[in-house]
């Protein structure tokens, strides 16, 4: 899969994994599970969702009625699509916070050691070091928990 540049909207970054193929199976590389049994309509529908502030903008952004956007957050396979694809979001946010965390630090020491009164500054490096220890500690529990599932459909 080709790289993506720093700033990439995550709607790009989704529709970016679904036009990358696998290289074996010519199949969409970001999964070979459920995107292989949707339809483009949906692809379209759960990248909207992941960008969009509200299911009715998501639909009107998909070009599909709202209610069939609704009738398929119902649906197992369109679910579990939407589901990896927030996980997807998740890594991608943990591995852009991890490239800021050396600036947000050393903001914080800026601030710290000149003494001037950067709050807005000291205030976006902490949201930035939080958001990150958010993201990471939900990305763990969420790595545990797939394993723990996994385990139990083998028992």
């Amino acid at each position: 899969m080709t790289p993506l540049a720093a700033g990439t909207p995550f709607r790009a970054i989704y529709s970016h994994q679904i036009m990358n193929m696998h290289k074996t199976t010519g199949k969409p590389a970001a999964t070979q599970t459920d995107k292989d049994t949707l339809t483009p309509k949906q692809q379209r529908a759960i990248a909207a969702l992941l960008s969009e502030r509200s299911i009715k903008d998501a639909a009107k952004a998909a070009r599909v009625p709202e209610r069939t956007l609704s009738r398929w957050l119902g649906d197992a396979a369109f679910a579990n699509e939407l589901r990896g694809a927030q996980l997807a979001m998740i890594s991608t946010t943990i591995r852009r916070l991890t490239h800021i965390t050396t600036q947000a630090i050393d903001t914080i020491s800026d601030v710290m050691s000149n003494g001037a009164n950067d709050s807005v500054k000291l205030r976006a490096a902490d949201i930035a070091l939080g958001r990150l220890f958010d993201l990471k500690q939900i990305a763990d529990f969420e790595a545990r928990i797939a394993a723990l599932e996994r385990r139990a459909e083998h028992e």
